[in-house]
C-alpha cells in the first residue's frame, strides 16, 4: 500500500473556528488564515490546508510558511516550554511534509535527512506517536532504496513508540510494512506473523480500511506460496471492505492484485479486465507508483498472449515512471519484463543486458522472487546467444531461489498462524457455549458413575497383566531417551564444527556440494606484535588471553548472521553472506567489526590500566566472490576459497592498529551507511595497487 502523506498531520491538528470533520473552501481558511493573529492558530491552519490541497506545487508553498513559521517562533527568546513543544511539533510535521515531496519525486536520499531531522525533534519533545510516524516514513524510504537492515530497524522502532503511544492502527500499519519486507526478503512465517498480529488490532479498534489492507497482503503470501484460491478469497474480502469506505487507493491495489491472480490461473480475459480497471482507479486519484504498477501487469499480459509490441510499450511507460520515483523494485520488474520480450524477439543482446539490469537490482534488495524471475529470463537469453555456460549458471540460481521460495515447511507455518488466527476469534464463543454444555456433562457422568462401577472388578485384573506391559514400556522408553539424547548430543557437536544448512546437507546425503557464492564479504583480523607478546607470557596466560578475545569474536559475529570459518593461530577468519546468500553480509561484517574494534579498545584499556600486556588489533575486509564447501574426511572443516580471500588478508596486513581497512568493492556497498576515509592507492602484496578506505564509526 502506498504510504499516506499526511498521516501525522492527524496528531498536532487543533480546532481552529470550526470542527475539523467540517469541509472548509480553500478561500475561507484563506480569509481565515489572514484574520488569525496567533502563530499557534496559522500552523494549526497551515496544516489542514496542506493537508486538504491536492496540488504539489500549492500545499508546498503552504508548507514552506509552516516551517518559516515555526523556525522564527524557536529561534525567539522568552518562548516558554509548552510553546516550544507546539512549534518543534509543526516545525517536525513541515520537514516530514518536504521529505515526503522529495520521496515521491525520487530525490531519496534527501527525503532520509528530512525525515531524521523530524525524528529529532519528536524524540526531543518525547512525542512518541509523532516519534512512531516518522520512524515508519523513514523505514518506507530505506526500503525504497534497497537498505533492508535500515528499514527493518526503523520499522521496529516505529511500533515499539507507536505501542507506547497507544496508537494501535499506526502500530498496525508498521507491522503490515515490516511484514511486507520480510515478505521480499522470502521470511514468510515472520510475515504472517506480522500481517495477522495487525489483523487483531485493527479488529480491536474496528478500523475497516486497516482490515482490508492486512486482508490483501495476505492474499498475496497466499500467491507467493502457491495457493491461489486461498489468494484469491482474501483478495476478494479486501476489495469489497476498501468498497464499504471507499477507499480508492485500496480498490486500486485490490484490483490490481485480482487481474495478476486471475492471469496466473490463465484467466486472461478477467487478468486483462481487472488490471485495465485499476489503471483507470489510478488515474483518476493521479497515484503514479499505482499506475507503474498496473503498466506492469498490462506489459506481463501482453507479453504471455504474443502482443509483444504492446507489451514492450507497457513496459517502457511504467519503466519511465519508475526511474522518476527512483522504485527499485518496480524497476526491477520492468527489465525482467523487457528481457523476456526481447528473448520473444529473439533480440538477445537486448534481452542479456536487461536481464543483468534486472539481476543486479534484485540481487542488490535480496528479493528472492525477483532474483528467480531474473535469473529465469537470463537462461533463456544466454541459451539463445550460445552462451551456455552463463545459462548454466542461471538455471542453478533458478532452481535455488525457486526452492527456497516454495519451501514446504514455510507453507506449514502460514497455516498454523491461520488455525491460531481463526482459533482466538472463536475462543470467546465457544466458552459461552461452555457453560450450558459443562451443566450437562456433569448430569451424564452422574449417571455414568454407576455403571463405571461395575466395571472395576475386570479392571483390576486388566491392570495387573498391564503394569507388565507398562513396565517393559518404560524401559523401551528409557532406551529411546538416552538414544535421543546421544543423537542430540552428536548434532550439537556437528553444529559446532559446521553451518547448521551444511550439517543437514551431510547427515542427508552423506557429503555436501561445494558452491560457488557470488557476494560474499570475508574479514580478517590478526593482532600487532603476537610473537614477541606470547614470549612474554606463560602458555596458560596466553590461550587464555587469545581465548578471551576470540570468545567476544565468536558472540559479535552471531549476532550479525556470520559464518565463523577459521583460526590460524592469533589470526581470526569470518564471512557473511554464506552459507545462505543475502545482501546484507558487506553491511553486517562492517559493524561486526566496528563492534570488535570497540571491544579491543576497552580490553587494551583495562589492561594498560592494569599493567598487563596490551593486544592491538587489525581489522582488513573484502567482498567478492567464492567457493565454500568441506574439506578433509578425519576432522573436516568448512572452509573458502578463492581470490576475495586473499584480498581480504591483505587488508588486514595492509591496515593499521585500531581500523578497519575495506577494499573498493565493499566500500560500494556501505558507503551510504558508515562514514569512511579514503587512503588512496596502497600497495599490497602480490596484488598491486588497491584502493583502500578507513571505516569510521
Amino acid at each position: 500500500m502506498k504510504k499516506l502523506r499526511l498521516l501525522l498531520l492527524l496528531l498536532v491538528l487543533v480546532h481552529v473556528g470550526s470542527s475539523a470533520q467540517e469541509v472548509i473552501p480553500p478561500d475561507s481558511l484563506e480569509t481565515l488564515l489572514a484574520r488569525t493573529r496567533h502563530d499557534t492558530s496559522r500552523c494549526a491552519l497551515l496544516l489542514r490546508m496542506i493537508e486538504d490541497e491536492p496540488d504539489d506545487r500549492i500545499w508546498m508553498e503552504y508548507n514552506e510558511r509552516l516551517e518559516a513559521i515555526s523556525l522564527r517562533n524557536l529561534n525567539s527568546t522568552g518562548l516558554d516550554s509548552s510553546l516550544r513543544r507546539k512549534y518543534n511539533g509543526y516545525l517536525s510535521n513541515a520537514f516530514n511534509n518536504s521529505a515526503y515531496f522529495l520521496d515521491s519525486h525520487g530525490q531519496t536520499y534527501e527525503a532520509i535527512e528530512l525525515y531524521r531531522k523530524a525524528l529529532a525533534l519528536c524524540t526531543s519533545t518525547n512525542d512518541k506517536s509523532a516519534a512512531g510516524i516518522t520512524c515508519n516514513n523513514l523505514a518506507y524510504a530505506y526500503r525504497t532504496i534497497g537498505q533492508l537492515d535500515s528499514a527493518i530497524h526503523f520499522y521496529q522502532q516505529s511500533i515499539s513508540f507507536l505501542e507506547d503511544a497507544a496508537d494501535q492502527s499506526s502500530a498496525a500499519q508498521s507491522r503490515i510494512n515490516l511484514g511486507n519486507v520480510f515478505k521480499d526478503q522470502g521470511k514468510i512465517q515472520l510475515a504472517s506473523e506480522y500481517y495477522y498480529s495487525a489483523l487483531k488490532e485493527y479488529e480491536q479498534v474496528k478500523d475497516i480500511e486497516g482490515q482490508a489492507q492486512v486482508f490483501a497482503n495476505l492474499g498475496l503470501l497466499y500467491q507467493d506460496q502457491g495457493d491461489l484460491d486461498k489468494a484469491l478469497e482474501f483478495e476478494l474480502k479486501s476489495l469489497a471492505l476498501c468498497r464499504q469506505v471507499d477507499n480508492k487507493t485500496g480498490i486500486g491495489h485490490t484490483l490490481l492484485t485480482l487481474g495478476y491472480m486471475y492471469l496466473q490461473r490463465e484467466d486472461t480475459v478477467k487478468g486483462v479486465g481487472y488490471s485495465k480497471l485499476s489503471l483507470e482507479q489510478f488515474r483518476a486519484i493521479n497515484d503514479q507508483s499505482g499506475m507503474a504498477a498496473a503498466l506492469v501487469n498490462l506489459a506481463f499480459i501482453c507479453r504471455l498472449t504474443g502482443k509483444l509490441d504492446e507489451a514492450e510499450r507497457y513496459s517502457r511507460q511504467a519503466m519511465s515512471i519508475h526511474q522518476l520515483l527512483n522504485e527499485k523494485d518496480g524497476l526491477s520488474q520492468d527489465y525482467y519484463n523487457l528481457c523476456a520480450i526481447y528473448v520473444m524477439q529473439k533480440d538477445f543482446p537486448k534481452a542479456i543486458s536487461f536481464g543483468r539490469d534486472a539481476l543486479r537490482l534484485s540481487q542488490e534488495l535480496g528479493y528472492p522472487q525477483n532474483i528467480r524471475n531474473s535469473a529465469q529470463s537470463l537462461v533463456s537469453a544466454y541459451k539463445g546467444a550460445g552462451m551456455y555456460p552463463q545459462a548454466f549458471d542461471m538455471l542453478y540460481l533458478y532452481t535455488r531461489m525457486n526452492d527456497s521460495i516454495n519451501n514446504r515447511e514455510l507453507r506449514k507455518n502460514l497455516i498454523r498462524r491461520q488455525l491460531q488466527y481463526d482459533y482466538d476469534r472463536k475462543a470467546l464463543a465457544d466458552s459461552i457455549r461452555n457453560v450450558a454444555e459443562r451443566q450437562l456433562v456433569t448430569e451424564r457422568l452422574r449417571k455414568e458413575r454407576a455403571q463405571r462401577l461395575a466395571l472395576w472388578g475386570g479392571l483390576i485384573m486388566t491392570l495387573v497383566f498391564g503394569g507388565f506391559i507398562y513396565n517393559r514400556f518404560l524401559v523401551t522408553r528409557r532406551q529411546k531417551i538416552q538414544i535421543s539424547q546421544e543423537k542430540q548430543r552428536s548434532d550439537e557437536l556437528l553444529l559446532n564444527i559446521l553451518p547448521e544448512e551444511v550439517a543437514e546437507e551431510l547427515k542427508t546425503k552423506g557429503s555436501a556440494d561445494a558452491r560457488l557464492f557470488d557476494d560474499v564479504t570475508v574479514m580478517f583480523t590478526d593482532f600487532k606484535n603476537f610473537t614477541l607478546i606470547s614470549e612474554r607470557l606463560s602458555p596458560t596466560e596466553l590461550v587464555n588471553e587469545i581465548h578471551t578475545c576470540f570468545k567476544a569474536f565468536d558472540q559479535i559475529i552471531s549476532k550479525h548472521n556470520i559464518e565463523k570459518i577459521k583460526t590460524i593461530g592469533d589470526a581470526y577468519m569470518c564471512a557473511g553472506g554464506l552459507p545462505i546468500a543475502n545482501k546484507t553480509n558487506a553491511m553486517d561484517v562492517v559493524n561486526a567489526a566496528l563492534e570488535i574494534q570497540k571491544f579491543m579498545a576497552e580490553l587494551s584499556s583495562e589492561r594498560k590500566a592494569a599493567g598487563r600486556e596490551v593486544f592491538e588489533i587489525r581489522i582488513g575486509i573484502h567482498t567478492g566472490p567464492v567457493v565454500a564447501g568441506i574439506v578433509g574426511v578425519k576432522k573436516f572443516a568448512y572452509d573458502i576459497w578463492g581470490d576475495t580471500v586473499n584480498i581480504a588478508a591483505r587488508m588486514e596486513s595492509s591496515g593499521e592498529v585500531g581500523k578497519v581497512n575495506i577494499s573498493e568493492n565493499t566500500y560500494a556497498l556501505v558507503r551510504h551507511r558508515f562514514k569512511c576515509i579514503h587512503r588512496g592507492m596502497i600497495e599490497a602484496k602480490h596484488k598491486g595497487q588497491i584502493n583502500m578506505y578507513f571505516v569510521e564509526e
